[in-house]
């Protein structure tokens, strides 16, 4: 029997973002080092004034789905730029 948090966790494909200009490397660095060598994916979408691109981060960024990291990435982001993929 698996609690949300380790389901989560467990069978999600990927974390998926979006991001504008407004927020930095350094800032999704930050909420992600005590999250890393999980096994879930991190997918950017990043979006400004002059380009967009879509960013798959090396699998050393792989992150643990735990219910701080995805609070502070929808404080960060807003709720609707943070999305897990099953």
């Amino acid at each position: 029997m698996f609690d949300f948090a380790s389901a989560r966790s467990s069978f999600a494909q990927q974390l998926a973002l979006r991001c504008n200009g407004k927020v930095s490397v350094a800032q999704l660095k930050q909420l992600f080092i005590p999250y890393r060598d999980g096994k879930c994916p991190v997918h950017i979408h990043y979006r400004n004034d002059d380009a967009s691109c879509q960013l798959r981060l090396d699998q050393t960024w792989q992150v643990t789905l735990h219910d701080d990291l995805l609070r502070d990435l929808r404080g960060l982001l807003q709720a609707e730029n943070v999305k897990v993929v099953y």
